[in-house]
């Protein structure tokens, strides 16, 4: 290496071993239109192999960014990046941060709170995924109106971006009850926005279509918890009047379903109709693949973004509520009894 000493790798040191002016460098790196896709990609590989980074506070003094995005996910059922539905707007925002030169930081609210890690931390905003909006640390993040974008919670004055679960309960219902069936089992999840919103348009939906729903047919389980479903399930084949269907809080869940199901020998579609909701992967490997509503991750995601660097950039998108539409999956857990 020309003259790079041991240490600290700089600008300097990059352009020197590139042959290369210290602002052609600089541009360079920040992605920079004037420059060259191969000068650009040359002096990416010099930087990769001279082992430079970014000298973050220094970036922060003089652009006033740290080009640092906080994420607030509070890991209540305990199942991390295994959940999938979140991995995947995970993953979408963090290609589509990175694409904008943003880089993501999961913000810990246990060492120390959300509000302090944010502030240490320079984020030029914050996404939230999962919380409980009653913490303080939380409530002071949105009162004092830093860039915040929410996802899957509607809260007056802060932009969000929703999974549309009315679209997703109804076109699942509807299929469910265009197949004639009439009795249908509703296992929720934890009170929270989301179920609120899909218990509230699955009673409508039923109703709507002169179904009643008794009381013994909507049960509480909870998000990702396959084991309260199965638990649900097992409460349910003990009515006089057995539902003809089951829906669950998600795909994951209804794997517990599936097993207490199995304990009394019976089998979806053959003996009783089940349906899921997200999507995931695993769903369609089942047999039969599961009757499901695939939320729009990559879309989420993406949306995620684009709000709060708006919001970063100073648009007001306060009142901004972007809802994404997922798509029904038929798949052969749902049969047809007309």
């Amino acid at each position: 290496m020309r003259g790079v000493k041991m240490g600290v790798v700089t600008l300097k040191d990059i352009a020197r071993e590139c042959g290369l002016s210290f602002s052609a460098v600089s541009k360079a790196l920040r992605g920079s239109s004037e420059i060259g896709a191969e000068t650009r990609q040359k002096v990416e590989e010099t930087a990769h192999r001279l082992g430079y980074t970014v000298n973050v506070s220094a970036r922060m003094l003089r652009t006033k960014s740290s080009k640092s995005i906080g994420i607030i996910f509070e890991d209540i059922t305990g199942s991390g990046l295994q959940h999938q539905y979140f991995a995947q707007i995970f993953d979408s925002m963090n290609v589509t941060a990175n694409s904008r030169g943003y880089d993501l930081i999961f913000l810990n609210g246990t060492r120390h709170d959300y509000y302090y890690d944010m502030k240490s931390r320079g984020c030029d905003g914050v996404v939230i995924c999962a919380t409980d909006f009653a913490r303080p640390d939380v409530k002071k993040i949105l009162s004092e109106k830093v860039p915040v974008a929410v996802l899957d919670c509607d809260i007056e004055g802060i932009p969000s971006v929703l999974s549309d679960n009315e679209a997703g309960i109804r076109s699942l219902v509807k299929h469910i009850l265009a197949l004639g069936h009439k009795k249908v089992a509703f296992i929720h999840g934890e009170s929270s926005f989301v179920t609120r919103e899909r218990l509230d348009t699955f009673v409508h939906v039923m109703e709507e279509a002169g179904c009643s729903v008794p009381g013994d047919c909507l049960l509480q389980g909870r998000y990702h918890d396959p084991e309260l479903s199965g638990e649900a399930t097992e409460r349910l084949l003990t009515l006089p009047d057995i539902p003809t269907c089951i829906i669950y809080p998600d795909d994951f869940s209804a794997l517990g379903g599936i097993q207490a199901l199995a304990r009394h020998c019976l089998i979806p579609h053959r003996d009783i109709s089940i349906a899921g909701y997200d999507g995931i992967l695993l769903s369609q490997l089942l047999t039969p693949p599961l009757t499901t509503y695939e939320q729009n991750a990559l879309e989420l995601g993406i949306k995620l973004i684009d709000l709060l660097l708006k919001s970063v950039s100073g648009t007001d998108v306060s009142s901004a509520t972007v809802r994404v539409k997922g798509r029904l999956i038929q798949g052969g857990s749902v049969c047809d009894i007309r």
